[in-house]
């Protein structure tokens, strides 16, 4: 087992497991292992969280009440090691915290430990509360020089980071004043690199792609709680100087404009921007579509993160994209649910933006209910599909009674 739990920490290791169908198998030996057995202590940890790496979305919703057990194991496990002096029980807290990430991506798991877990330790406080508490805690009393340290804090910040993206669970990290304050502070130390004395700056472990590093997840919870947290105290003088500062940047971008042209007299219009929003591991669909938008390229200009984002501060590049976008382009599929950077992208040009946005769904990959409840927004929906007989992508507009169909070269 401890063999078979390594391998599904890498992401090769849980597509070559998968492919031998371990889910099955693991579930069977899950309903025949007791309380009673002398082993159970050493294996059921290790075969919950194996569970957890190797189950697909679909998965963990047909089958509820096993993981169920799963969920409600692995969460107590992080209960049990974050009492530990040394934070370890069978394993160093770490480990379920970072398959807790992976767990905090897809809406059902993080509404299930969020609200409904059955932790014996939790009774008299909330999943989110003990986090917070924890949080605070193991970076205030762990050494700079543990080498676990990046590792469990970058966990932390991601599981922050999925909760602040989710209003209905947002709220509850502002109820107690004081323990936001301070969550916030350390929040703000390890965005701007000030936490780099507390925390190495290199993992010595290897890193799934599902684990942003910590402080572009930093970054990506500022992003969500500062907005939400000063908006309704802004002063009327705050708000005209933010609409002073729009008109200035319009009349910049309308001079840059004019003087660009050769002739003085004629200002040349800007053109609208479209801003491509997508998985990294969607690279290739998203060469394509780009490629083909690019022929028209007299018409609109394309913003995509390849072309603007090569160093430097690049939450704060692309966000500049987005706000200069006509509309924003977003490839959905289920490698763009599970990042977290795709998440804040379609909820910052939805909530905050309030910009058009047109999904392209990308095979037949079932959106999880955080996008659906932006449905009712969307002007245009498309889909992409493969055609294996002439090898094109065809992209299909699939709502409305205007169904435009046209094709991407493979």
């Amino acid at each position: 087992m401890t063999i078979l739990y390594n391998i599904s920490r890498h992401e090769d290791g849980i597509q070559s497991l998968n492919a031998l169908d371990l889910v099955s198998v693991l579930k069977e030996i899950q309903t025949t292992v007791k309380e009673s057995d002398s082993y159970f202590e050493e294996i059921v940890e290790i075969l919950c969280m194996t569970l957890a790496l190797l189950s697909t979305t679909e998965q963990i919703k047909n089958d509820r009440k096993q993981m169920n057990v799963v969920l409600d194991r692995i969460l107590e496990s992080v209960v049990w090691a974050a009492g530990e002096e040394d934070y370890r029980y069978g394993f160093h807290v770490s480990e379920p915290l970072v398959v807790l990430v992976k767990l905090f991506s897809y809406d059902r798991t993080l509404d299930y430990i969020i609200q409904h877990a059955e932790v014996e330790q939790l009774e008299k406080t909330t999943t989110l509360e003990f986090l917070l508490d924890f949080f605070s805690k193991y970076y205030a009393t762990v050494k700079h020089d543990d080498p676990l340290k990046l590792t469990t804090m970058t966990a932390l910040c991601n599981i922050f980071w999925s909760v602040s993206l989710r209003p209905q669970y947002k709220q509850e990290l502002y109820g107690d004043k004081e323990k936001f304050k301070e969550f916030k502070k350390i929040i703000e130390q390890i965005a701007r690199g000030e936490g780099n004395r507390s925390i190495a700056t290199t993992s010595i472990h290897y890193v799934p792609t599902y684990i942003e590093n910590i402080q572009k997840a930093a970054d990506g919870i500022l992003c969500n709680i500062v907005e939400q947290q000063e908006q309704p105290q802004q002063s009327e003088t705050k708000k005209s100087e933010r609409y002073g500062v729009k008109r200035l940047r319009t009349l910049a971008l309308s001079l840059r404009s004019s003087s660009s042209t050769n002739s003085p007299s004629i200002a040349k219009p800007l053109k609208p921007s479209i801003m491509i929003s997508y998985s990294h591991g969607d690279n290739d669909i998203c060469t394509q579509l780009y490629n083909e938008l690019n022929k028209r390229n007299d018409e609109f200009d394309i913003w995509i993160d390849r072309k603007y984002c090569k160093t430097g501060y690049l939450w704060g590049k692309i966000a500049d994209g987005m706000q200069e976008a006509n509309v924003i382009l977003c490839l959905l599929s289920n490698k763009y649910y599970e990042s977290k950077s795709c998440q804040q992208e379609f909820v910052y040009a939805n909530d905050q933006l309030k910009k058009q946005v047109i999904p392209v769904f990308v095979q037949k990959d079932k959106p999880p209910g955080w996008v659906g409840k932006y449905s009712y927004m969307f002007a245009k929906i498309y889909s992409i599909s493969s055609d294996s007989t002439i090898g094109k992508r065809k992209v299909e507009r699939i709502n409305g009674n205007d169904r435009r169909v046209f094709s991407i070269e493979q």
